[in-house]
């Protein structure tokens, strides 16, 4: 199946720019572009000085966006907290990865789809991937 017969697109609802904020809400969209249905599933993780809860180390969630009929889309909002001692490195360094499983109707993982978020040091500006 090519990629384009699904999709995974990660949006930054709040201001992209990180000068005084720590708490960054994303949105994960998956859309069906096919007359199939599917369920879709969404890994995420976060890496360094990013966690998924304000008050504990939490690395790792599963979103599940549920049954996406044909040509539909879904989409669940997700909040990512920068930690108190997070500091920016040089150059553009990822915070999130997202893995987006679509299951056929017999559960077989018919598609994959990756996206990410990095900052860049430079403007401490966030961007999709």
């Amino acid at each position: 199946m090519s990629e384009e017969a699904v999709e995974l697109n990660i949006n930054i609802l709040n201001d992209e720019s990180l000068n005084n904020n720590r708490e960054i809400t994303i949105v994960l969209q998956a859309r069906n572009n096919t007359e199939k249905l599917y369920w879709c599933q969404v890994a995420v993780k976060t890496f360094g000085g990013v966690t998924l809860l304000p008050s504990d180390d939490v690395s790792k969630v599963e979103v599940r966006l549920g049954i996406l009929k044909p040509n539909t889309t879904k989409e669940k909002q997700l909040k990512i907290f920068l930690k108190k001692d997070y500091n920016i490195t040089e150059g553009s360094m990822p915070i999130l990865n997202a893995t987006a499983l679509f299951y056929d109707e017999d559960g077989v993982i018919d598609a994959r789809v990756e996206r990410g978020i990095a900052i860049s040091s430079a403007d401490q500006h966030l961007e999709a991937r």
